[in-house]
């Protein structure tokens, strides 16, 4: 079975009880009621796949408001602790909106995967956030519509044009590292599938596509070297059935124009 605590640190569990009773005395004070907040433990150590630099995120969800919605970030015994709470159903309902938006679905997860740090009293709450997260995260993120997809051809392909060999090494770097990460995304949205960023893209598409996954990690490492080529193609063969490399009579109106570049 994996290992919560590939560390030398305290007990996980026993940790986040103790952060949550130093630094929010009122919550812990609350745990034992009825209306209790519901505290989850979340991330790579409540799945049992934390590594030595893995943090404690703490998922606080309250049914009657004591502490504002807020994220805080502190130490103690040695983890990296991440507080996420929430003052409510709206609370959390405002995040899971901006969550699908972004078709990244953080908090939902959250929900979902996290494990009890006290005995849940507030069974009818807990199940209540349980079955909406679980809905939404079934239900998937929206679908690409075919401006969406055209933007996100567009950024990639001027992304590839970027790649010139004449470049300095640093700024190869640079421009492959995002197009990296925007193939991923891509990829994953264009197949109606949740995405994400940094780490969890990858572990994203090593879930959802173990394959491409492995030939993105083989042709990124070889462009990193210094050599693109299987990696350009690669990203050209997953644009490709959705018209592939776009930049003739690429136009975007005015109201959906960024100052990026």
């Amino acid at each position: 079975m994996p290992n919560s605590n590939p560390t030398d640190k305290a007990d996980p569990f026993e940790t986040a009880r103790h952060a949550i009773r130093k630094f929010y005395p009122e919550l812990f004070d609350a745990h034992a009621k009825e209306q209790s907040p519901i505290f989850l433990l979340c991330g790579s150590v409540a799945k049992g796949c934390a590594t030595k630099t893995s943090d404690l995120d703490i998922l606080i969800i309250q049914e009657n408001p004591i502490v504002p919605t807020q994220r805080n970030s502190i130490t103690l015994q040695k983890w990296p602790i991440e507080f996420f709470i929430h003052d409510g159903l709206n609370s959390l309902e405002t995040f899971f909106k901006n969550d699908i938006k972004r078709g990244y679905p953080s908090l939902m997860s959250m929900c979902v995967e996290g494990v009890p740090i006290f005995e849940i009293k507030n069974s009818a709450f807990h199940l209540n956030i349980l079955s909406r997260a679980q809905a939404l995260l079934k239900k998937g993120p929206p679908i690409l519509t075919l401006e969406d997809i055209d933007n996100q051809r567009y950024a990639i392909s001027d992304l590839i044009d970027d790649l010139d060999d004449g470049r300095d090494h640093l700024e190869q770097i640079s421009i492959l590292s995002e197009l990296f990460c925007k193939i991923i995304d891509f990829h994953l949205r264009s197949q109606n599938m949740w995405s994400g960023h940094g780490k969890a893209l990858a572990r994203l598409i090593q879930k959802n596509d173990p394959l491409l996954a492995k030939e993105l990690e083989h042709a990124f490492t070889k462009a990193i070297s210094g050599h693109s080529a299987d990696f350009v193609k690669l990203c050209h063969d997953i644009l490709a059935p959705y018209g592939g490399y776009l930049f003739d009579g690429y136009k975007r109106q005015s109201n959906s124009v960024t100052a990026e570049k």
